[in-house]
């Protein structure tokens, strides 16, 4: 959530998709990868972690991974199957 974009009197939030495009630099081998964007329109990504990482093949968006860390024109990201897996070990209980 960007500045301004939430009303702490109605717990209202305004969610605006923060679309990058930029060029995949590869993965080391624990799944990490880092990805260089062009002008994002925001001063700052930083904050942004956490949040889901797309990628568009043929004309279809795809979750490829969790956002870990971004700025000064760098993403940093987790691969998706290590979120999923994560994910499924939490919801199996361990």
């Amino acid at each position: 959530i960007t500045d301004g974009a939430f009303d702490p009197e109605t717990f209202a939030a305004d969610y605006t998709p923060l679309i990058l495009k930029g060029t995949l630099h590869g993965a080391s081998a624990a799944g990490l990868y880092t990805m260089t964007y062009e002008s994002s329109g925001l001063e700052d990504i930083d904050g942004m972690s956490g949040g889901p990482v797309f990628a568009e093949f043929e004309s279809l968006f795809h979750y490829v991974g969790m956002t870990l860390r971004g700025g000064d024109g760098w993403l940093y990201f987790i691969d998706s199957t290590h979120v999923t897996q994560l994910l499924d070990r939490i919801s199996a209980g361990g």
